[in-house]
């Protein structure tokens, strides 16, 4: 990747948690983008194996090193800045992905299995928030070029809706789950697994609704 971009004052705050970083190892965005990538092969080879809670942790400790660099030097070239962006979206969706399976796992107690959840979502959130429209040019602070937006896919804006939902049916909130997966199936209209949990949740929302009813009027009866 060119030349080596470092970072003056390395900062280990991390909207993933607690998680501490090595200080010599971050100030340069070409290894944190190098022990990143190690971390998501890690972390993969742990979400093969069904230790999702594991792989989880990797993720987020390979995002953990990408935030360190949320703003790039300006010097960085357009491909480097795709790399860094594009790293950090795969990572964060798999992260969403593992936290998911770690809260359907059986014999997790409903309290475990809704936090994981709340991290599915937040990961999958921080994807959406990446995104920005390609009429609009990448944003720029007095530091450099901001290194955290990029021009989603149709693919991957519907896949962390569709994840962040799957993560909101788990916390109980389908209105919401309903609103993401009806915006992930206009992206992509084609895709089954979408259609078929957007049925689903539709279906689960209606019978709910029926209960409600029901009940109200036997109050009132």
């Amino acid at each position: 990747m060119g030349g080596e971009h470092r970072r003056t004052r390395p900062s280990l705050r991390s909207t993933s948690g607690r998680i501490t970083l090595d200080d010599e190892k971050i100030e340069y965005i070409e290894t944190c983008l190098k022990i990143a990538t190690k971390l998501k092969q890690i972390a993969t080879s742990a979400f093969k194996e069904g230790n999702f809670e594991v792989a989880a942790k990797k993720y987020i400790k390979a995002v953990a090193y990408l935030d360190t660099h949320t703003v790039l030097p300006d010097g960085c070239k357009d491909e480097e800045i795709e790399s860094y962006t594009s790293l950090r979206v795969t990572i964060l969706l798999n992260a969403g992905l593992a936290s998911i399976k770690a809260a359907s796992q059986p014999g997790v107690s409903p309290p475990v299995a809704k936090k994981h959840a709340r991290a599915a979502m937040k990961y999958c959130s921080r994807v959406l928030d990446m995104h920005h429209s390609a009429e609009q040019p990448l944003q720029k602070s007095k530091q450099g070029l901001i290194g955290c937006y990029k021009e989603l896919t149709n693919d991957e804006r519907a896949k962390a809706l569709y994840r962040r939902a799957l993560a909101g049916v788990i916390v109980e909130e389908t209105d919401v789950s309903l609103k993401d997966l009806t915006e992930a199936h206009r992206l992509v209209p084609a895709d089954q697994a979408i259609k078929k949990e957007l049925e689903r949740v539709r279906l689960q929302i209606d019978n709910q609704r029926k209960k409600e009813r029901a009940a109200f009027g036997k109050m009132f009866g």
